[in-house]
């Protein structure tokens, strides 16, 4: 794991955020859930190539907009396979605690909207414009 990695971690778990991306002197994070803060980042100015990046939950989608990200390696709490399966496919270094066949949704009595709306998709451009969708309908802003 490197060092940036691990930095993100400890940064995730001392301070209670949801991600937590590293790259060198230049850190970036966020306590909202979701895929909420990752589309935030995709749509600011900033060049995220090559940061680490700690999540407390990567599923598909997560997945998805770390590729579009452009992330070198992924921690999870907990990461599902269709996830892991996302990230290795697009040559980033996946970490897990926990990997789990789907992930839930907050109610733990269905998968994950996001994932669910990505589902059927491979390309990550594709799974941006679905999640956007999604937020849309669930009224997430």
């Amino acid at each position: 794991m490197k060092s940036d990695t691990i930095r993100a971690v400890d940064e995730m778990h001392k301070n209670g955020y949801s991600c937590v991306l590293c790259d060198g002197n230049s850190m970036y994070t966020s306590r909202e859930t979701g895929v909420k803060p990752l589309v935030g980042f995709i749509e600011s100015d900033i060049d995220f190539t090559g940061f680490c990046a700690s999540d407390k939950i990567v599923g598909k989608a997560t997945a998805m907009l770390y590729v579009i990200l452009n992330v070198s390696e992924v921690y999870a709490e907990v990461m599902s396979e269709d996830g892991l399966q996302m990230l290795q496919k697009h040559g980033i270094t996946a970490y897990y605690g926990t990997l789990v066949g789907e992930i839930q949704n907050r109610m733990k009595n269905d998968i994950c909207p996001m994932d669910k709306a990505v589902g059927g998709l491979t390309e990550p451009a594709e799974g941006l414009t679905a999640i956007k969708n999604k937020m849309a309908e669930m009224n997430i802003k």
